[in-house]
């Protein structure tokens, strides 16, 4: 596989990875076949240990910050990823509606669309574990792990969208798997062997964990449906009002606003908020539009809302926002 994730400061944007000829020993998890890279920053360092194998890639991530850095991902084709956060935590990874936050022990699987994703590393030490799949492999594993289909779904059918599973805390079963993944003796070809069968046993850990929490299976590829409808159609206010989409998935809306808000952390009303301010960002950066036409192409009914929104979200006002980003 091709590489899953560009990263870099935001702060030192010119600046690569780096090859690393020695092992990470700021890294608790250490991965004696990977292929080892660094990244750093005056106040930063993030470090990266990679496997390519066949039909899948791995990579863990080890962060050892002073002060707070922001980051930038970037992702050049679409993907998804299992994200385990060993040590640390990982905030709002993702934009265009789907949160996501990961404390120490918590993990999911997100499919990410093609684009920029932005997270701030706060200070200390924080270790994540990313591993992936090419398309085609995935929907074969989801023949065995029925739990991860919609995120196939969502990859083929609406690849431009991206969207999470739910969250699940590693226990005694997942950190042993983790432990064979780093001291897995085999070398060459019985290496990638046996990888993949580590990698499959994190996936049938949390094919099992999803179905033991609650409101999942049937109702959570229902959840994944909406959330993807709602960043597909934000820009509509008809289409995107709780009762219109209750009434277009078949679920009462007091029901659909309760699990949502249970999935996603977020509320329905605030997600199309966000999308809409994460678009109006992209056209106040690029385009010369008055602030009337962008509102009305990301769903507010006048400049004025899209004024108070903005502030509310980026702490800015919208024509500060684009003289600070078109200098």
């Amino acid at each position: 596989m091709e590489k899953l994730l560009t990263i870099h400061f935001i702060q030192a944007p010119d600046s690569p990875f780096k090859p690393l000829n020695r092992p990470v020993r700021e890294s608790d998890y250490r991965l004696h076949h990977a292929g080892r890279s660094v990244l750093e920053h005056t106040e930063a360092h993030l470090y990266a240990q990679a496997i390519d194998g066949w039909q899948f890639r791995i990579c863990l991530y080890t962060a050892d910050v002073a002060h707070s850095q922001p980051i930038r991902i970037r992702v050049d084709e679409g993907c998804v990823l299992f994200i385990y956060q060993l040590k640390g935590r990982l905030d709002r990874l993702l934009d265009g509606g789907v949160s996501l936050r990961l404390e120490a022990s918590q993990y999911c699987a997100c499919y990410l669309a093609p684009g920029n994703y932005a997270t701030n590393l706060t200070p200390g030490k924080h270790e994540t574990l990313v591993f992936g799949f090419p398309y085609g492999y995935l929907v074969w594993l989801t023949r065995r792990y029925p739990s991860l289909r919609p995120l196939a779904d969502v990859w083929k059918t609406t690849p431009t969208q991206t969207s999470c599973l739910p969250k699940a805390t590693m226990q005694q079963d997942e950190w042993l798997t983790l432990a064979r993944v780093i001291h897995c003796p085999k070398r060459g070809d019985e290496l990638d062997g046996a990888l993949k069968v580590y990698l499959a046993r994190f996936l049938a850990l949390y094919d099992e964990r999803i179905q033991r929490l609650p409101d999942t299976g049937q109702h959570e590829a229902l959840l994944v449906k909406i959330s993807t409808y709602v960043a597909a159609h934000f820009a509509d206010p008809q289409a995107v009002k709780l009762a219109a989409i209750a009434a277009r998935f078949g679920i009462s809306a007091s029901r659909l606003n309760k699990a949502f808000a249970a999935r996603y952390e977020s509320t329905i009303a605030d997600t199309v908020v966000r999308c809409r301010i994460q678009v109006a960002k992209g056209l106040l950066e690029d385009t010369a539009f008055p602030l009337a036409t962008i509102a009305e192409q990301v769903g507010f009914a006048h400049a004025e809302s899209l004024s108070r929104a903005f502030k509310k979200a980026v702490g800015v006002s919208p024509m500060h926002y684009r003289l600070t980003k078109q200098v």
